[in-house]
C-alpha cells in the first residue's frame, strides 16, 4: 500500500483549505452586511 492511498494528495488538501477560506470569508462578509442592516433598522426605529 502506498501513502497516497491513505493520505489525501497535497493538491486535494490545498483545495479543501482554499474552499474553507473562501467559505469563511463569504460568511464574514454576509454577517457584516447583516449587522449593517440591523444598525440601519435600529436607526430607523429610533
Amino acid at each position: 500500500m502506498t501513502a497516497g492511498c491513505i493520505l489525501p494528495s497535497p493538491c486535494e488538501v490545498q483545495e479543501k483549505i482554499l474552499a474553507k477560506i473562501i467559505f469563511f470569508r463569504t460568511l464574514k462578509l454576509w454577517y457584516k452586511r447583516q449587522s449593517d442592516i440591523l444598525v440601519m433598522l435600529f436607526a430607523i426605529v429610533k
